[in-house]
């Protein structure tokens, strides 16, 4: 991947980011553009499959903002619509699409470390599809949260520490209550360490039931974050299941590189 920006062209610069991978000549190419006036072009994508575009308009009303994306064609230029609005108690977001065959709607509201909030989620033909709820608190070096979703059929706990300058650690896990073989139970526990200023190393355990495709008892997960020069970042990635680790077939890895 490379980022690049151009010079001003009407009070705003224009970035440019170019991504490709190997074996694949086919790339893609995607840019940026800012206007003083509060308009923003957040990115227009171009690939084999065509161009798309996220745009949105603030400085409308203080907190308000107004987004917007979809598709470069002239008969279908929008995909979807969304109305945001932030201030220092209240956080609030109402989303469509330009069929209104679906919505969805939040708001969570925060006081002294204290945070509630609940969504709603409509879709034309099936009515109302969920409406989760959660409560947290926290401060600079701790958060913990309890939510509920599925209906009220689904629990999850969450919690993040913060050790030390150099060290994170963070859980999160969800459950139907429901414990026999196959039940859609989810944990994760996860630590982030700051190795140096310029790396940073993460690992991860996750335990993932149910009976979906590719599913497994467990993994073990880690990755490496470099920026080893001004504007080159590196990043690496490995991933083993404990269901199959003596096969490194099995294995899952990837790398990528930032330039800009």
């Amino acid at each position: 991947k490379a980022k690049n920006s151009t010079p001003e062209v009407l009070t705003g610069k224009i970035g440019v980011t170019s991504e490709t991978a190997l074996g694949s000549f086919a790339g893609k190419l995607s840019a940026k553009w800012k206007h003083q006036c509060g308009f923003s072009l957040d990115k227009v994508a171009f690939d084999s499959k065509g161009a798309k575009y996220e745009a949105s308009m603030s400085k409308l009303a203080k907190g308000l903002t107004v987004k917007v994306d979809g598709k470069l064609k002239v008969d279908s230029p929008v995909d979807k619509l969304a109305l945001e609005f932030q201030d220092d108690v209240v956080a609030a977001s109402c989303k469509t699409d330009s069929q209104l065959s679906s919505a969805e709607a939040s708001l969570v509201l925060g006081h002294d470390g204290v945070q509630v909030g609940g969504a709603l989620m409509y879709k034309k033909g099936d009515g109302v599809k969920d409406y989760p709820i959660a409560i947290g608190y926290g401060d600079n070096s701790f958060f913990v949260s309890a939510s509920a979703e599925d209906k009220l059929r689904k629990f999850g706990l969450a919690g993040k520490y913060v050790v030390s300058d150099e060290l994170t650690v963070a859980l999160c896990g969800s459950s139907g209550l429901e414990f026999s073989k196959g039940a859609p139970n989810r944990l994760e526990l996860g630590a982030a360490y700051k190795v140096n200023k310029k790396t940073t190393a993460k690992c991860k355990y996750a335990f993932v039931d149910g009976e979906k495709k590719a599913n497994n008892p467990g993994s073990l997960e880690a990755a490496l974050n470099m920026t080893p020069l001004s504007k080159v970042n590196l990043v690496c990635g490995l991933a083993i299941p404990l269901s199959d680790v003596a096969s490194v077939g099995s294995y899952k890895y990837g790398a990528g590189i930032t330039l800009g």
